[in-house]
């Protein structure tokens, strides 16, 4: 069951009905929970069981990435993702994988990002090499530094969120997702997963799982 918010905003509610008798008559009393934020968490944690077992069983970062970025995709509600990653003799983020929902076409808007390469501070993988902080737009079509828009709107592609993977101090990429909805508020958590310690060739290094985390900051609509 939903409910809908002032904005047009769709969300999970519960209802309980209860019934009483007064003067002979019956009298019914319905109570509305608003759900959203159980549901948020129990979507978090799947999310989180999801990325651990991919990551213990992938023997490499290349084999991961296409399953990680679904595995976020499909249980935290983004139907597009990607995953920009530092061309250091260019000093330019590349997009070296996409997944997205089949039920989109998005072909132009995948096509453009796997074309296109940005510097620090431009577009939504940029803002996030140069802050090394997660990003939040909720409406990308409205916004001057997201350099895809046009390709996005044609692909009825609304809010935008992107954050960094570090390990310890080293920065070693963007991940990035996109809902047809536009979303008004950052969901307030950790995204964050476990992960083996990446070496320059992309395999896993065997010395034990570490923690690479992003910290969400608060929900702005100027990035």
């Amino acid at each position: 069951m939903s409910g809908l918010r002032a904005n047009g905003e769709e969300f999970p509610i519960e209802a309980s009905i209860s019934q009483m008798e007064v003067g002979g008559e019956k009298l019914f009393t319905v109570i509305l929970r608003d759900v959203n934020e159980r549901k948020q968490t129990e979507r978090r944690r799947d999310a989180t069981y999801a990325i651990t077992q991919i990551l213990a069983e992938s023997p490499s970062l290349d084999d991961a990435t296409p399953r990680i970025l679904q595995a976020i995709g499909q249980k935290l509600g983004w139907e597009v993702g990607d995953l920009w990653t530092a061309d250091s003799d260019a000093n330019v983020l590349r997009c070296v994988k996409v997944w997205h929902d089949s039920s989109l076409i998005v072909d132009k808007f995948v096509a453009v990002s796997c074309e296109r390469t940005f510097t620090h501070g431009i577009g939504l993988p940029g803002r996030v090499w140069t802050s090394l902080k997660p990003a939040w737009i909720p409406d990308v079509s409205k916004d001057d530094n997201f350099r895809r828009a046009p390709f996005a709107m044609e692909a009825g592609l609304h809010a935008g969120f992107a954050f960094p993977i570090l390990f310890g101090a080293k920065f070693l990429g963007v991940m990035e997702f996109f809902s047809r909805e536009i979303r008004n508020r950052m969901m307030p958590s950790w995204y964050c997963s476990t992960a083996s310690e990446a070496r320059s060739d992309n395999s896993w290094n065997a010395s034990g799982p570490r923690r690479l985390c992003a910290k969400p900051t608060a929900a702005k609509t100027n990035f």
